[in-house]
This record gives structure tokens, sequence and C-alpha cells, in this order.
């Protein structure tokens, strides 16, 4: 063989080398988007925190192909989740409360909610999305609690629940959130001279109304 059949040999595999790492590359970039799945698409290099309001493609289930060097694509899962709930702060005569509940929620599967939700979270591990979304609950359980006496947070639990429900949901749409289920398991509080402070009739009608009030709000959250 000539020094030129082996010099076009070498570039035949060279180029069939090259082509290959380039296929193998794409391949690499074609992303699979499940049915419980979006796939949000910006440019390269674009900003956190940028308005995704208007920009960015979202991607539905199926198979996407995220051009190499000029996009990146974030998962955003749309599936319900959930998390545990537990606040302690004053009451509105600065008796503390403890408030024990569970969350379900999601990012709502809007285009609007979608674009929200992947400015707000798309570097955020699931970790960190539930431990925000939790923050921003108990922030107004919190809020709420301060706004009430603890014989009316117990006696009127429904009211409190749907009080903080109003809260949470305005800011966590700003965020694409929606959230599903508030269940209330508890609400107690550990000063002893609230106690004692009550004669034994009234912690009788307190036990009975937070026990009353815990089944209605649990068949509202059932209803909702």
């Amino acid at each position: 063989m000539s020094f030129a059949d082996n010099g076009t040999a070498i570039a035949v595999i060279a180029i069939a080398v090259v082509f290959l790492a380039v296929v193998g590359y794409a391949v690499t970039r074609l992303k699979s988007v499940a049915p419980d799945q979006v796939l949000f698409i910006i440019s390269l290099g674009a900003k956190k925190g940028g308005d995704t309001t208007t920009n960015g493609t979202i991607a539905y289930p199926g198979k996407v192909f995220v051009m190499p060097m000029i996009q990146e694509a974030y998962l955003l899962s749309l599936k319900q989740r959930g998390v545990e709930i537990n606040v302690t702060g004053p009451d509105k005569n600065f008796i503390p409360v403890t408030v024990s509940a569970n969350l379900k929620f999601k990012i709502a599967d809007d285009e609007a909610s979608i674009r929200r939700a992947a400015q707000r979270f798309r570097d955020f591990t699931d970790e960190e999305i539930d431990q925000s979304i939790r923050d921003s609950v108990e922030g107004s359980v919190r809020s709420i609690t301060s706004m009430m006496n603890l014989q009316g947070i117990n006696s009127n639990r429904v009211e409190f629940m749907d009080a903080v429900l109003t809260t949470a949901k305005t800011d966590l749409a700003e965020q694409g959130i929606q959230i599903d289920v508030l269940n209330i398991k508890e609400i107690k509080t550990t000063d002893v001279d609230y106690w004692a402070s009550l004669n034994t009739p009234e912690k009788e009608r307190a036990k009975l109304v937070a026990a009353e009030a815990s089944s209605a709000a649990k068949l509202a959250t059932d209803k909702a």
C-alpha cells in the first residue's frame, strides 16, 4: 500500500471517529421527558432569575433535542409532593403555639405557572424545593397564628386553616406552585400557665371543641 493510500485510510478513520464522537455527543443532548414532567429550555448563559415568564421554550412529554453549546434544559416534575410542617410561634397573647400539619403541593401545569416555577426553581434540587415551600408555608402559619389566640385557633380550626391557605396560596402562586391539600394534624402549647388558668369545665370544653374542630377541618380538606 502506498503512502498516499495510507494517508487516505487514516483520514477516513479520523473522519469516522469524529463523526461517531459528534453523534455520541448529540445523543447525550436528546432529552426524554416523562408524562409527569416538562422540560424548560433556555439559551445557554441566561442569567439565573432572568425573565423566563416570556422567554424560553416549554417541551412536553416525548424526546427533545437540546442544541449543544446553544441551549440548556431543566427538567421540572409536575408530580404532587408532600412535606411536613411544624411551626412554633406566639399567638396574639404571646402564648407559644405549635402547629403540625401535612402539606401536599405541585407545580401547576398551566404555562404561566411553569414559567414562574422555572424562573424560581430551575437550579434547585428536590430537597431544596421542598425546603423552600416548607419555609414559605411555615411563614404563613406564623403570621396567622400571631393574629389569633390559642382558644380561637383550637375552636375555629377550619377558619384558621382557610386563613393560612389564603395567604400561602397567594405567595406560592407567584412561584408557580399550587397547594392541593393542607391538613392540620395538631395544635398545642407547652405553656403550663395557660392550662392552669383554665378551670376544669373549661379544660374539658377546650378538649371537646378541639376534637370537633379537628374533625371538621379534616372533612373540609377532604372535600377541597
